[in-house]
């Protein structure tokens, strides 16, 4: 499974995500209110070691973009939208600390997923609806024996 269909499936089992949200799309997101898309931004190497014998240690990154559509009409709606979004890093930290988020790479145990930088990105010309987005990013390792 590759790992936006996990994240996709992840996220799907957060217990509140329906409050906020009413379907996932993946690299879109339509302007419907509880639209909510997942939206891989970048994999990138953070760090690559090698040993004495030639076989490597790289560590990644693979990051995803949670954008959703909600309303955004007055300051009470939009305290709301952010205290879902506090509440999703907080879920989102809890299930990584406890070994419940998905892992990609050969070291299960050193994986995490953080999630951060929950915002209103952009507003509707109205103001009525605007697009939240929260940052997702999952830190693995792959290993690569010389051998094969």
């Amino acid at each position: 499974m590759s790992k936006i269909q996990q994240i996709r499936e992840f996220i799907s089992g957060c217990p509140f995500m329906d409050k906020f949200t009413n379907g996932a799309h993946v690299d879109w997101t339509r302007e419907n209110i509880g639209d909510y898309g997942l939206i891989p931004t970048v994999e990138s190497v953070i760090e690559t070691h090698r040993d004495v014998l030639e076989n490597k240690v790289i560590y990644k990154r693979y990051d995803v973009s949670l954008c959703a559509m909600h309303f955004t009409v007055n300051d009470i709606i939009r305290i709301e939208s952010n205290g879902f979004l506090e509440e999703f890093i907080q879920w989102i930290e809890q299930q990584s600390n406890t070994g419940s988020a998905p892992t990609f790479g050969d070291n299960p145990a050193d994986e995490y997923m953080t999630a951060a930088n929950g915002m209103l990105y952009q507003l509707s010309s109205d103001g009525t609806t605007g697009r939240y987005e929260i940052k997702i990013q999952c830190f693995y390792e792959k290993n690569y024996n010389k051998e094969g």
